[in-house]
């Protein structure tokens, strides 16, 4: 299966897209056609997709050194001093 882009514009901020993200340049216009799809049309998928794309911001702010959790195990998680969540 071919696609032909033939806006040099629009080839480059692909490119450098994929740049940034490190993806190759079909998943890129996947990742971003798929998301367009999804604001357009919301299904039930967009919790998949949404949940997903938080998570990789949070890999990201942690792989960077920009979370730090402060507390206990327990305390992050959420259980208080009887072992129960509030």
């Amino acid at each position: 299966m071919g696609l032909s882009i033939k806006n040099a514009v629009t080839v480059n901020k692909v490119r450098r897209l994929a740049k940034l993200t490190r993806k190759g340049l079909t998943e890129v216009v996947d990742d971003a056609v798929s998301r367009e799809l999804l604001r357009l049309q919301p299904t039930e998928g967009r919790r998949h997709i949404d949940t997903m794309a938080t998570l990789h911001r949070i890999q990201k702010d942690y792989a960077a050194g920009r979370l730090a959790a402060t507390g206990t195990a327990d305390e992050i998680v959420g259980y208080n001093d009887r072992g129960h969540f509030d």
